[in-house]
C-alpha cells in the first residue's frame, strides 16, 4: 500500500461550517516566522508558534509539521483539520486522531525538486564536469568523449506525484522509464509500470534505481539482501523517499560485492545519521542531509489557502490522508 494515487479531492464529509465565522488557525512549524507574509490577508485569528508550549489547546485549523502536530494532539490539543507542511506524515499516522479531524498532505510540490536532485547526480556521472574543471586548472585540452543517458533504463519505485514528475523529466533525456507500484496501474509518464511482485525482475536490467516511497509498514526494508541480489548491471541507486525503505546493512554488502556501483542517500532510518555509522566511510556512497526536497513556505501556503477556502465552504479538500495507509 505505498503507491498512492494522485487524488485531487475526496468525498470525505466535512462538518457544516459557517463561512462567515472567524476561525482560529494555528501555524505550528519550526519555521513559523516565515509564514505571516503569505497569510497576512486572512480575516481569521492566526497564531504562529514553533512549539506547543507557545499555544493554546483549541483551534479550528492546524497548519503544522507532522511531528509537532502529533505532539499537540498528545498534549490534549483539539482541532478540526490538520494541513501537513511535510510530504511524510508518519508521526500523525502513529497518533490517535479523532474521526472528526481531517488530515491533508502535500502533493504536486516536491516533484520538481526531487527531479533536480536526481539529475544532479546522473548528469555529474555522465558528463563528468569535475574532470574538465581539473583539466582546465592544469591548462590541459582533453577531448574525452562523454557518455549519454539516451536509451538507458531507469526504474522508479513509487508512482505517486513525485515519481510521475521524475519520470516525465527522465523521458525528455531519452531514458526508458519503468515504474513500480502496489497496483501496477499504468501512468502515461512511464514507458511501463509493474506491480511490486515483479520488482526484482525489472531491477535486473536497471542502470538507475530511484526510490520515492512513503514510510509505511509495507515499504520497510523493501530493498533487502534478496532485492540487491537481483541487480545484474551494477546500477546507481538513489533514495530520495524514506530511509526505512532500505536495509542499510544489506546495502553496504551490495556495494562491497559490487552488486551496485554507487548509492546517493538523502534519507535514513535514524536522522541525523549517527557519526559512527558505516555509511559515512563507504567510498561509493554520497550522503545528503534530507534536503532533496524542502517545504518552501510560499508553496505550502498556496496549497493551504486553496484548501482553506474549501474548508470554509464545507467542500471536499485536496489530498486527504488515509492515516491507516500512511499516505
Amino acid at each position: 500500500m505505498w503507491a498512492a494515487p494522485l487524488t485531487r479531492s475526496t468525498k470525505t464529509q466535512l462538518p457544516n461550517f459557517d463561512d462567515t465565522q472567524v476561525m482560529k488557525i494555528l501555524v505550528l512549524e519550526e519555521f513559523a516566522e516565515r509564514y505571516p507574509s503569505y497569510l497576512k490577508h486572512l480575516q481569521h485569528e492566526v497564531t504562529y508558534a514553533t512549539s506547543i508550549q507557545q499555544t493554546g489547546r483549541h483551534y479550528d485549523v492546524l497548519l503544522a509539521q507532522p511531528d509537532l502536530a502529533a505532539e499537540y494532539l498528545r498534549d490534549g490539543g483539539q482541532v478540526r483539520w490538520i494541513q501537513s507542511t511535510w510530504a511524510g506524515v508518519r508521526p500523525l499516522a502513529e497518533s490517535t486522531i479523532s474521526a472528526n479531524t481531517l488530515v491533508t498532505g502535500v502533493k504536486e510540490i516536491f516533484g520538481g525538486q526531487i527531479a533536480e536532485y536526481v539529475f544532479t547526480y546522473l548528469l555529474d556521472e555522465i558528463r563528468t564536469p569535475g574532470r574538465y574543471r581539473a583539466a582546465q586548472s592544469n591548462r590541459q585540452w582533453q577531448q574525452i568523449p562523454p557518455e549519454t543517458l539516451l536509451s538507458r533504463r531507469m526504474v522508479i519505485v513509487g508512482t505517486g506525484s513525485i515519481g510521475r514528475r521524475l519520470a516525465s523529466v527522465a523521458r525528455t533525456f531519452g531514458l526508458h522509464v519503468t515504474g513500480v507500484s502496489r497496483s501496477g496501474n499504468h501512468h502515461p509518464e512511464f514507458d511501463d509500470v509493474v506491480k511490486t511482485a515483479l520488482l526484482q525482475n525489472v531491477l535486473q536490467n536497471a542502470d538507475y534505481i530511484i526510490l520515492v516511497l512513503p514510510d509505511t509498514p509495507e515499504t520497510k526494508h523493501l530493498f533487502s539482501a534478496e532485492t540487491f541480489a537481483a541487480m545484474d548491471k551494477h546500477p546507481l541507486l538513489i533514495n530520495a523517499g524514506r530511509g526505512s525503505t532500505i536495509d542499510h546493512d544489506a546495502l553496504i554488502s551490495a556495494l562491497r560485492d559490487q552488486r551496485i556501483r554507487a548509492a546517493v542517500l538523502d534519507v535514513f532510518e535514524e536522522e541525523p545519521l549517527p557519526a559512527n555509522h558505516a555509511l559515512w566511510t563507504e567510498p561509493n556512497v554520497t550522503i545528503t542531509p534530507h534536503i532533496a526536497a524542502v517545504s518552501f513556505p510560499a508553496d505550502i501556503a498556496r496549497l493551504f489557502l486553496s484548501n482553506l477556502e474549501k474548508f470554509r465552504h464545507s467542500q471536499p479538500l485536496d489530498f486527504v490522508i488515509d492515516l491507516s495507509r500512511g499516505y
